[in-house]
């Protein structure tokens, strides 16, 4: 059984996969999602080139790992943060850059507060 995939995390971000679990997006080099997710890092996927989204996942380089490429079917978004968990963090149509920043910052400082607690 699969349980929990109807919920959605209130993350405070409009976009309607926000809080939800990831799609299975397969990349047209033939990756998908999960293959991405093993690794244990959050996600950055660009679907179509906004270089200035890169800067806005900078500090974190480390903690996430950022795929520039396009998706057999990329659901109309531009560009997705996914947590290690699978929840997508953020999700956009266009290149909204501080939304992204906005996110990742929100997801950093909240694994920092679940490492102390």
């Amino acid at each position: 059984r699969v349980w929990g995939v109807g919920q959605q995390l209130d993350l405070g971000h409009t976009h309607p996969l926000v809080g939800r679990s990831t799609p299975d997006f397969l990349l047209v080099d033939g990756r998908r999602m999960g293959e991405l997710l093993r690794a244990g890092q959050a996600v950055l996927l660009v679907f179509d080139a906004a270089a200035s989204l890169y800067e806005a996942v900078d500090v974190e380089r480390a903690r996430i790992l950022s795929i520039a490429q396009p998706a057999v079917d990329s659901l109309g978004l531009s560009a997705l943060l996914v947590r290690p968990d699978g929840i997508v963090a953020w999700a956009s149509d266009g290149a909204d850059a501080a939304g992204l920043a906005q996110a990742v910052q929100e997801w950093t400082s909240s694994v920092g507060r679940e490492a102390i607690a």
